[in-house]
């Protein structure tokens, strides 16, 4: 038996394994450049990286890391960004080879903290590469809550968070932790 036949043999077991059993969804396949490459996730798999901040702001692209810190309150780790942060978005992680064209849904929790009258502007953003966007805000909240929102990958398969804090707008803070992106069903 020649070496193609049994690679063709072995990727179709996998593949009919997969099928019966649900659980997994095949990801990415290149069978057109001479390999068959997989990527398998399970239903619950979470596409952020580092979403709970254990390891600093590792996997998170940050513009001024001088306003965004790590805290470390009763054992957990959140990230905390603080007013005058600069202009733009602050904080942000890109995740790729997701499955084109499905739905995805980021749950995080978040809190704002309010030092003055103005109230600060915060939020959290999903984006797809042709510019779709949804968002939300985190609460005025002694504690973090949680929120989710939901949004459709394109044929690219990307999708990326922002977190942001306006500098123009107030004083305070706001807290970020338990980042999730999820397959919708």
């Amino acid at each position: 038996m020649n070496v193609k036949k049994v690679i063709s043999i072995f990727s179709s077991i996998v593949i009919i394994t997969l099928l019966l059993t649900q659980s997994y969804d095949i990801t990415h396949a290149n069978a057109s450049k001479g390999k068959f490459t997989t990527k398998i996730a399970t239903q619950n798999t979470n596409f952020i990286k580092n979403g709970t901040f254990n390891d600093g702001i590792t996997n998170w692209d940050n513009l001024y890391p001088e306003k965004a810190q790590i805290i470390n309150e009763n054992n957990n780790n959140f990230l905390r960004i603080a007013t005058g942060s600069g202009f733009g978005h602050v904080t942000t992680q890109k995740i790729v080879d997701l499955e084109p064209y499905t739905a995805y849904t980021l749950s995080f929790d978040s809190k704002e903290q309010d030092f003055g009258l103005d109230g600060i502007g915060a939020f959290v953003a999903l984006n797809n590469n042709i510019g779709e966007i949804v968002s939300g805000v985190p609460p005025h909240s002694p504690n973090l809550e949680n929120q989710s929102i939901s949004l459709k990958t394109t044929d690219i398969g990307e999708l990326t968070v922002f977190i942001f804090v306006n500098p123009e707008i107030g004083d305070g803070q706001a807290d970020f932790d338990n980042f999730t992106l999820l397959k919708t069903n």
